[in-house]
């Protein structure tokens, strides 16, 4: 069932890298096929890893799903409201700041619903800061940095949960 998560975010991540790379005006084909290629390299390596691990009861493998929904549903609305607030305000130019800041809230309560938590806390933190980092910084620099940096954090994320985890043995 992990690929079907990492599967989700790499989708994220490479709309993030492109994001960021047309926004800031340096989106070439070459550029954007790399970030696909590294989100399908993701998607396969947790395709193989779920193939490798055993099987897990069929409860335990859909836990945390109604979690995800209610995540994601609140996650939808606060974009809609930040970004229609944002133009309001005259202020489009924080879209992204405020969309990673969201996104990166939205994995708090993940964190706790599904598997792999620690990652998904890390993943919150980076992302919202990586938002509000990208508040102090000149608007073409502002996007590049927001979406190349989320895709990033992302992709970090999917090693993370693919990477086989080896348990420390003490030495005597």
């Amino acid at each position: 069932m992990r690929s079907i998560g990492v599967t989700v975010i790499c989708v994220f991540a490479a709309i993030w890298w492109g994001v960021g790379l047309t926004s800031a005006g340096v989106g070439t084909w070459p550029g954007l096929a790399m970030g696909a290629a590294i989100s399908l390299g993701f998607v396969a390596a947790a395709i193989r890893a779920d193939r490798l691990a055993p099987r897990r009861h069929h409860a335990d493998a859909h836990r945390g799903w109604g979690m995800v929904a209610i995540a994601s549903s609140a996650e939808g609305v606060a974009i809609l409201v930040s970004v229609n607030v944002l133009n309001w305000l005259g202020m489009p130019g924080y879209f992204l700041c405020s969309v990673a800041v969201i996104v990166g809230l939205h994995f708090v309560p993940l964190a706790r619903a599904l598997p792999y938590g620690g990652v998904y806390n890390f993943t919150a933190a980076a992302l919202v800061a990586v938002g509000v980092a990208g508040c102090f910084l000149p608007e073409p620099v502002r996007n590049l940095l927001v979406g190349i940096g989320a895709a990033c954090v992302i992709w970090a994320t999917c090693m993370a949960i693919v990477t086989p985890q080896r348990k420390l043995q003490a030495v005597a």
